[in-house]
């Protein structure tokens, strides 16, 4: 009993609360009622900013108001219809956010929600793989040197070993360096990851510069660009030159474009983005490239895994000789227009949505897009460009897929079929998975990672140059599909690999170089 009476909580506590209770409430009388300033004293670089007042932070919003209004977009609902003549309304392409209807024209052009199908060179899966109009049926079955028996890892290892020493020519390391990269590999406040991504492209220009395609009157097509280092560079070396111009393919948006320094009219000419994937990409729909009618360029500096395959199946409708007559294409396309059932589509989706007073505005904004240039014929037999060089920095080979794999013919020549190509792509990963540095606190992972018992005897050293064989292997079948197309195909290693040990550049430059 006396424990437990000794345990019951004591009064204090309940006085303690009561205290501050009572401080709290007198602090609350005598606060100082909150004073708003008058809204036009919200004045930030001499300019009126948005009338709304935020509590939390105690001012006043310093977003810019519309033309004669008193609120930001953001807080123009608080006026309730009463002080706005212009009306908002969903955007068609993503109703989650607004935008002004007189303006839904220009907003759907550039809204981040726009869908690609609506454009004339966008054609499902055209670069995908096709076999005379069928598509390649890949096998599900999840297949790595993890699920397979250590004596088939063995055998396949030894027939890879085999192939290599077959079909596989020494690879030359030819680094060059552009000048026009020059200052700014000096510039001090670069660290060591950013001045490995000026060296490898100031290589890359170098070969391109080697091989004569750092020309006047090219259009350069850079796949993958992400944000246009590349073509940033190339434009700057062609500084001297007006007629060069510069499309720019990637499927994402990104940021700090480095678009944006080539703007001006004395910046040199404009980048033409096309925000695609290049699975979907018809190179021979292209207006700007229809109109070219000249050389084109193919560069890219990491052209991630199958993006590498999509792009030489997106090159191979466009000739290789301005005397060719048509382009050495995988599968040919329907005489019709593909982009009005995509167009038919988006009707019937806005249609379905019930928004009956401004789905007509937007039927009309839809086909708007689609007045666009559009090329007749297949396989951009029209098309009066034709390919110069091809110049494309390789990279991660574990990432690449047998259906939009090019060099299929060449792996099944040797015996190597889908499920053998997936084993050969895990393979891949060994090259950039070698040996770490040995430390007190990594020592312990290391020794069981690597020593693995899936790996049986093999070393970490080993197993690297295996690596790095299998990534050869899918390269020479890239380089023998090139052939088949009429290039000249070589493999270089363009940077060191204490730069990248993704290093190796395919470079293609077409037979019949006398007739360019």
């Amino acid at each position: 009993m006396e424990n437990r009476e000794s345990n019951t909580p004591s009064s204090e506590p309940d006085v303690n609360n009561e205290a501050k209770a009572n401080k709290t409430i007198s602090k609350i009388k005598n606060k100082t009622p909150l004073t708003i300033p008058d809204p036009s004293t919200n004045i930030v670089d001499g300019k009126m900013r948005c009338a709304f007042y935020i509590l939390k932070k105690k001012r006043y919003c310093r977003c810019d108001p519309a033309n004669g209004m008193t609120y930001c977009v953001e807080h123009s609902y608080l006026l309730n219809g009463k002080d706005i003549e212009r009306k908002r309304v969903a955007c068609p392409l993503n109703p989650k956010h607004s935008c002004y209807e007189d303006q839904l024209d220009k907003h759907v052009r550039k809204c981040n929600a726009r869908q690609s199908n609506v454009e004339p060179y966008f054609v499902k899966d055209i670069n995908s793989g096709e076999l005379d109009g069928r598509k390649v049926t890949e096998v599900k079955e999840k297949v790595s040197v993890n699920t397979i028996p250590m004596e088939e890892l063995k055998t396949f290892i030894t027939k890879v070993e085999q192939l290599y020493t077959e079909h596989c020519p020494l690879i030359e390391e030819e680094v060059y360096f552009h000048p026009v990269l020059k200052d700014e590999a000096q510039t001090p406040l670069y660290g060591a990851p950013a001045l490995k991504h000026i060296k490898q492209q100031a290589s890359l220009l170098g070969h391109m510069e080697e091989l004569g395609l750092l020309q006047d009157n090219i259009r350069f097509i850079e796949f993958g660009s992400g944000k246009g280092g590349l073509s940033h560079w190339a434009q700057l070396a062609l500084s001297h030159c007006k007629n060069c111009n510069f499309t720019l393919v990637d499927r994402g948006a990104v940021r700090y474009k480095l678009d944006r320094m080539h703007r001006e009219e004395n910046q040199g000419p404009n980048f033409e983005r096309l925000r695609m994937d290049i699975q979907d990409l018809d190179l021979s729909r292209v207006p700007s490239i229809v109109q070219h009618a000249g050389p084109l360029v193919a560069m890219s500096k990491h052209l991630c895994g199958a993006a590498t395959d999509l792009s030489i199946n997106c090159l191979s409708r466009i000739r290789t000789s301005p005397l060719q007559k048509e382009p050495i294409c995988s599968t040919e396309q329907e005489n019709h227009d593909l982009n009005q059932s995509n167009i038919d589509n988006e009707k019937n989706d806005l249609n379905s949505e019930g928004q009956e007073k401004t789905g007509d505005k937007r039927m009309d904004t839809l086909e708007s897009l689609a007045k666009k240039p559009k090329i007749d014929g297949s396989c951009g037999v029209l098309n009066k460009s034709w390919v110069k060089g091809v110049v494309i920095a390789l990279c991660c080979h574990h990432r690449c897929e047998w259906q939009s794999y090019v060099g299929k013919d060449f792996m099944l020549q040797h015996g190597i079929k889908e499920r053998d190509f997936k084993i050969l792509t895990t393979m891949t990963s060994w090259r950039t998975c070698g040996t770490r540095s040995s430390t007190t606190q990594t020592e312990k992972h290391n020794a069981e990672h690597y020593n693995h018992d899936r790996y049986g005897t093999l070393k970490p050293e080993e197993r690297e140059e295996i690596g790095r064989k299998c990534k050869l292997l899918i390269d020479i079948g890239r380089m023998k599909h090139m052939e088949k197309l009429g290039y000249n195909v070589s493999l270089k290693a363009y940077t060191s690999t204490d730069i990248s040990l993704e290093n190796i550049a395919l470079i293609a430059i077409p037979r019949n170089t006398s007739n360019s």
